[in-house]
């Protein structure tokens, strides 16, 4: 009955945006696959996400020619000018959004730090961003934790990229997998949200829900 209820609101809120057109609602220009590490330490306590980020050919290609301006200008992107976007605002504004990515234990948000550094490059003719998120404190996972790496407007598609799903030091009684979620649209949520209208509240109060890249992970009293 739940998800009945809330594919009529979804519907209904699809149909105001077709009404309304794009004021109503948003759609991704920026896709990127996304491979997500889980990091603990020796004590078994999580410490951070190292992330890596490769984006569509057509961003990368615009990301290519800015770092090419900023760079010798010869109508080509160079290894040594890709680290020059993220000096000069074109990417180190993703810092704003806390990189688009949300870590929560037994529910609650747990802040994380900004990178340390993080390295631009070219894998064969993509634009790969790769870094570590630290936690402002190790913490043991009791009961269960989540990353979840979205963009909350739309505007940035963040997709599993290959053996998108990895850890490092993950504790023998833990488990790290794809987050089990409803089949939703991650765009009828947010106009659900925006127009107020009514579904079920485990969705309307998940800020991550619909979105593809969410991690569990679950441990094991």
């Amino acid at each position: 009955m739940k998800v009945w209820n809330f594919l009529r609101a979804a519907a209904l809120a699809l149909g105001l945006m077709l009404t309304y057109g794009q004021a109503a609602g948003a759609h991704p220009h920026v896709f990127i696959d996304t491979i997500v590490e889980v990091i603990f330490d020796d004590e078994g306590r999580m410490t951070g996400v190292h992330e890596i980020w490769l984006f569509d050919y057509e961003f990368g290609d615009v990301l290519k020619i800015e770092a090419d301006k900023l760079g010798n200008n010869n109508g080509r992107a160079e290894a040594e000018e890709l680290p020059l976007l993220l000096a000069n605002n074109k990417l180190s504004w993703m810092s704003d959004f806390n990189y688009f990515t949300r870590v929560t234990f037994a529910g609650r948000v747990v802040e994380h730090l900004p990178p340390e550094t993080i390295d631009v490059r070219l894998e064969r003719t993509r634009v790969v961003m790769e870094f570590t998120l630290p936690l402002a404190e190790p913490l043991p996972v009791v009961a269960d934790a989540g990353v979840d790496v979205f963009d909350g407007e739309y505007y940035y598609d963040f997709a599993f990229g290959s053996n998108p799903v990895r850890s490092v030091g993950l504790p023998t009684s833990c488990g790290l997998s794809r987050r089990t979620q409803a089949n939703v649209d991650p765009m009828a949520v947010m106009l659900l949200r925006r127009l107020g209208l009514t579904a079920d509240p485990a969705i309307l109060n998940d800020p991550a829900a619909g979105y593809a890249v969410r991690l569990a992970v679950n441990c094991a009293a």
